[in-house]
């Protein structure tokens, strides 16, 4: 009997020295984090290939000196999260819940990259000549800009881009906190914009 009530002593006192210990366990340098993550800079959390498809059209004095040319012109853009702008307010640490939230910027699309030299033609037109085709290729180029960055704000490609932000924050901030000895710390990652949706 005397046994067991040193056993169960010896857990209650294990148990409370626990508790103690996990009471006093310090809070994680969220500074350092911080300080990492803006060494990050600007970072592409997402990118994707579009293929905008253009026209351009002149006329001649005549409908026989019509000339038409489409181009195709593959592209890229890549979408950003400016992780130098985080601040200290931006990232708090919730003790009872275990939670670590973090507010990002808001999600940047870059300028779209055009790969001309992978761009198809298709010309209309009994007669172009060379100067014509150059100043339609010229115009197609600027039209195929201006289209590769209204693809850029597809609703379906900004959803991706931010949960692939989302994710990327989380996954970096997941190991810190496994650095930091919270193994098992919940992380929650908003935008700037989307905070008190």
């Amino acid at each position: 009997m005397r046994a067991l009530m040193t056993l169960i002593v010896g857990l209650l006192l294990g148990a409370a020295a626990l508790f103690f210990w996990q009471q006093q366990k310090p809070e994680p340098a969220i500074g350092s984090m911080i300080a990492g993550f803006e060494r990050q800079n600007k970072l592409t959390v997402f990118s994707a290939q579009i293929v905008p498809v253009v026209t351009s059209r002149d006329e001649g004095i005549i409908d026989l000196l019509d000339a038409e040319q489409t181009a195709i012109i593959p592209a890229s853009v890549n979408y950003t999260v400016d992780l130098s702008q985080l601040k200290s307010a931006d990232v708090t640490w919730d003790v009872a819940d275990q939670r670590m939230n973090i507010v990002v910027p808001g999600l940047m699309i870059q300028p779209p990259n055009l790969f001309e030299q992978n761009a198809r033609y298709y010309r209309k037109g009994v007669w172009v000549t060379g100067s014509e085709a150059e100043a339609l290729a010229r115009r197609n180029s600027k039209a195929a800009l201006a289209e590769a960055r209204r693809m850029a704000q597809n609703p379906q490609l900004v959803t991706l881009a931010k949960d692939a932000g989302r994710a990327a924050v989380a996954q970096n901030a997941a190991a810190f906190m496994r650095g930091a000895g919270y193994p098992d710390a919940r992380i929650a990652v908003r935008y700037a914009d989307e905070v008190g949706k």
